[in-house]
Formats: structure tokens, sequence, C-alpha cells
């Protein structure tokens, strides 16, 4: 059986309402009105609500144009922009449209749970995933001397954009052995209280910081949307942005602040770390610089990101934690349940989960599907436990090669009677 989260597509309602609907799943939150737009706050700054807006950070803000209305969904006609450059498509406006009679994300994550109670490894290996799976490099980390807390961050906040498994081009990376990598390497940083940097460091340093601008014919530098300086690290992506915005691609030396020789990690820092070639990976370099700095003491050890929070928060107390952990699989698992379905676009997804209400909605739904099937089947899932079931059965169907080979893999260990936790894909 295929459950989707609306009944049928001309069903869907129409996008202007999303954000009221919204409200009607997630209660009072504080919204504000700015620039004729309704966004929520947070601690980065402005959050829209419109997904086709862009998060305005607080120093772009001009605070004194803030407008505190507690009856700002009322007046969500004017977060709708008919002439946004990107207009939604049917499958986008029902994501969108979060909460109403027609969409029931609930529903869509009991019949997940239902198709992977099919799957004897899905649930055995979902069930034990944040204890055993994700715990194992958690202790790995331990080993080289960080604490469970500080272990359990450093793995959830280099999680954003970086798979679990890695990728077919590079299946050995990853989320799990990246974090584990920067641990040990950062560990003999901290123990010997030096690093020595050389000129291939450098030259590897300039290349990653590198950064493109466009300079206007009038001198002026082309703007995002939010008014921000537009920069790419890519040079393809300077020279798309130019054929929109005519004028000059202007490169941006990084400003790393490594020079040759050896340094105490005090003299270079965790941005100058974080552009280290021993630090590589698929993770951001941003992501990286901020699992140092928790590494290191600099930086509270504690996440307060939606996705960051819970996902450590699942892998320090996977007993107990009830704060399910969403991404983008588990947004299109909330909005069918056929993992071929892309209708709803990737992008689309993701603009969702970065807002607080749109992240909030799609956990909300797996706290009342696990309910829902616990009550109905006599199980005792937690949320995290029902969500790591649901995540690993949606990728096992999914076709993905680099998953499907580590699933097979762990599969093998697990008819030898093995234990299949930990093993890495392709040894």
């Amino acid at each position: 059986m295929t459950y989707f989260i609306w009944d049928t597509l001309d069903e869907i309602p129409d996008p202007t309402t999303y954000e009221k609907v919204a409200s009607d799943l997630l209660g009072d939150f504080h919204t504000v009105i700015y620039a004729g737009h309704v966004y929520t706050m947070d601690v980065h700054g402005l959050i829209p609500i419109n997904p086709h807006l862009e998060t305005l950070e607080w120093n772009s803000v001009d605070k004194s144009q803030i407008h505190y209305d507690v009856n700002a969904r009322s007046s969500i006609a004017s977060t709708y922009n008919p002439n946004a450059k990107y207009k939604p498509a049917k499958g986008q406006a029902a994501l969108e449209s979060v909460g109403t009679g027609r969409i029931k994300i609930a529903k869509t994550f009991v019949g997940h749970l239902e198709q992977a109670h099919n799957n004897d490894f899905a649930v055995h290996y979902g069930s034990n995933w944040y204890g055993k799976e994700a715990g194992k490099y958690r202790m790995d980390i331990e080993h080289h001397g960080f604490d469970p807390a500080v272990a359990s961050s450093i793995i959830a906040v280099m999680s954003p954009q970086n798979p679990w498994h890695g990728s077919v081009d590079s299946p050995g990376s990853g989320n799990a052995n990246e974090s584990v990598s920067l641990a040990k390497n950062l560990a003999r940083m901290r123990d010997s209280g030096k690093v020595t940097v050389t000129h291939d460091d450098i030259d590897y340093a300039d290349h990653l910081g590198t950064r493109h601008q466009i300079r206007k014919p009038d001198g002026s530098l082309a703007l995002n949307d939010n008014g921000t300086p537009w920069q790419s690290s890519g040079l393809d992506n300077a020279q798309r942005k130019l054929a929109e915005v005519p004028g000059r691609i202007e490169r941006i030396q990084p400003n790393h602040g490594l020079i040759p020789g050896t340094h105490s990690i005090d003299d270079i820092g965790s941005y100058g770390l974080a552009h280290l070639p021993i630090f590589k990976g698929r993770s951001p370099r941003a992501m990286r610089q901020g699992a140092i700095e928790i590494g290191l003491g600099q930086r509270p050890t504690q996440l307060t990101g939606p996705k960051t929070g819970a996902f450590q928060d699942n892998i320090l107390n996977p007993s107990t934690s009830t704060r399910p952990t969403m991404d983008v699989w588990m947004g299109r698992a909330g909005t069918s349940s056929d993992p071929s379905d892309r209708r709803v676009p990737k992008q689309a997804i993701e603009k969702v989960l970065k807002s607080q209400h749109g992240y909030t909605a799609f956990g909300n739904g797996i706290v009342k599907a696990t309910r829902m099937f616990n009550d109905r089947e006599g199980t005792k899932y937690t949320p995290p436990q029902a969500q790591a079931i649901i995540w690993n059965d949606h990728q096992m169907r999914s076709g993905t090669v680099p998953v499907l080979n580590h699933y097979k893999h762990l599969q093998e260990h697990l008819k030898n009677g093995e234990e299949v936790f930990g093993h890495q894909p392709h040894e």
C-alpha cells in the first residue's frame, strides 16, 4: 500500500494558505511582520514562513522595522509573492501546506512503519541504530579522550550536507568516518599543543578558502535577494551568475592566517585549523570549524539547532531521547512511502525543514505516528527508534548504490549470526 500526504493532486490547497494551516497543526508560535512578510524569530535571525524567501541574519535586519503581531497568521496573503522567481509545483505546495485535513504526515509515517515491519533487518538495525551504530562511532571518538557529550556533538555538528554512508564516489567517507577522523587528528594536536604547517597545507587552504564575487560595471557588487553581497566558492557558479549580472569576476583572497612553521593551536585558531588538509572531508568547512571548537572546549557542547540538537540527543541518550531527527530522507518519507517518488523537490523539502515550524511539523508527525503504531501493535518504540526504522527502510528501498552496498554488507553479518553494527561499507 502506498500512502501520500494528499488525497489527490487536484485537492492540494492554494499555497497562500500554508502558513495558516501550519499554525493549525503546531499551535500558537510567535510571529512577526518585517518588510511586509511574516517571519518567526530565531537565534540566527528572521526565518521566513514563505520558503521562497531567504532567512535574514540579524546583522542585515533593521530591528526598528519589526512589527510584533500576534495575529500575523491571519495576514498570510502578504507573505506569498505571486511574482516569485520560482513558483511552487503542486507537490511543493502540498509540502508547504503542512497540517491540513488532506495532509496526514503521521498517517504516512505509520504506513512506513507497517512497511518496515515486513523487513526484519530494518527493524533490528533501525531500532538499535542510535545506541549501537551511531553509538559505535561515538565510542570511537571517546577513545581519543573526548567525553560522550562532546563526542555526540562532534558527530551531530558535522551531519548537515554529509551523508552517513558517504557517496557513490567516496563510499568510505561520510558523517561517521569523518567525525572519527577529525577527532583523532584533533586529539593529537590537542595533546602536543603544536601544529606544523607546510607550504602544501597553505596551497590547499588557499584553494579551499577562495571565493568569487561579481563587480558590476558601475563598481557595485552583485547582491543576493536579501541585499547581502553575492559570493560563491565555485568558479562555475560565478560564471553562471555573470550571465545574469554583467560585470567581472573578482577572486577574494582567503584570510585563513596560516604561515609555514610550527605553531601553537591557539595561535592558528579554529578557523585556520579547519582549512588544513588533515581535516579534509565532505562536510563544509564551517561545520568542521564548529566540530573543532567543540572538541577544544571553545564552544558549548549542547547544540541548539533543531536537527543537530535532536541528533546529538539521540546519540547521547539513545534509550531515553524522545526528539526525532528529521532530514531530507525523512521529509521524503513524510510525503510519500514510495522512495522513488520525486514529485516534491529536494529543494522544497530542505527549505521547509530549515524553518522551525516545518521541522516541528514533521517531527510531531513522527511522535504521533509512533504513539499510534505502538497502541495498535503493542510495540514500545521511542520516536527516534521509529524514525530510524523508517529512515533505514526507506533508504534500503531507494536504490541508492552506497546505501544498498552498505546494507548488503551488514545483512551478511546478520545471517552469519555476527554483530552487524559498526561495520564499514566496502571493507
